[in-house]
């Protein structure tokens, strides 16, 4: 489990052995930041860019937009060392009252990685 934390790009990202499908890793990724009380419940999104190769996933996870009753994950997936890119999209689930965590890893940019 790291953290990266820059100037415009907080993100915290997640590494898992490919074995099953990318929504999985996604919320997977959502709940190991954010804890188990927290239900990856919601609106998915996943544009696909490529096919896993067997190994490592990554998930670079961070905070698009945050309000008093949801947040919406931005994530992208790739392999191990983040350069070759699986898919981007996003997660919005009903908020359960962590807020601080959320916080740190909203976006000053809004782009994908």
């Amino acid at each position: 489990m790291n953290a990266i934390r820059d100037d415009f790009n907080p993100k915290f990202v997640y590494f898992s052995p490919i074995d099953g499908d990318l929504a999985a890793h996604v919320d997977d990724a959502i709940r190991t930041y954010c804890g188990e009380a927290c239900l990856p419940v919601g609106e998915l999104v996943i544009e696909r860019l490529g096919t896993p190769a067997p190994g490592t996933m990554r998930v670079d996870l961070w905070v698009e937009t945050l309000d008093d009753a949801s947040v919406t994950y931005g994530f992208l997936c790739s392999n191990a060392t983040g350069s070759a890119a699986y898919a981007r999209g996003e997660r919005t689930l009903a908020k359960s009252g962590a807020g601080r965590s959320e916080r740190r890893l909203l976006r000053d940019l809004h782009a994908f990685a």
